[in-house]
């Protein structure tokens, strides 16, 4: 008892909570998801609580398919719940920035092909934009009505 108070002192902790290296051979993840509840690494992939980021884009699609795939891939690697929380918010900013991008190409690309119509189209640009938001409508309520 006495060599274990003395190895206790030298060694700043008690033996419990000391880790081994990993064996020759061995898996760094392995060890880390063997020592899961010191790292944050859930004892199974669905084991990981992936919520959406609070600045998910509206109206964009979760993809439930993916969010699988990261908490098996972030299972395989020992990865932290927290670390896979800064990849998720991660992922979810390059979407974002994306979806923005995009809104804004359209917006450009909208506003052009308005002002070449008006050009080409002179005094008879609303009528014929009228004519086409009639056609439309009238496809879309047969559409509809299918």
């Amino acid at each position: 008892m006495q060599a274990y108070h003395a190895a206790e002192k030298r060694l700043g902790r008690p033996a419990d909570q000391l880790l081994e290296k990993p064996k020759e051979g061995q898996d760094v993840a392995e060890g880390l998801r063997q020592n899961g509840e010191l790292f944050g690494v859930p004892e199974a992939p669905d084991g990981y609580k992936i919520e959406k980021p609070q600045d998910w884009p509206d109206g964009a699609d979760w993809d439930g398919e993916l969010e699988a795939k990261a908490r098996e891939v972030a299972h395989k690697h020992g990865i932290p719940q927290a670390a896979l929380n800064d990849l998720v918010g991660v992922y979810a900013g390059r979407i974002s920035g994306l979806l923005t991008s995009a809104e804004q190409e359209l917006a450009q690309a909208t506003q052009a092909m308005q002002e070449e119509l008006q050009r080409e189209w002179g005094q008879e640009y609303q009528a014929k934009v009228a004519q086409a938001q009639q056609a439309v409508s009238e496809l879309t309520s047969k559409l509809r009505g299918k």
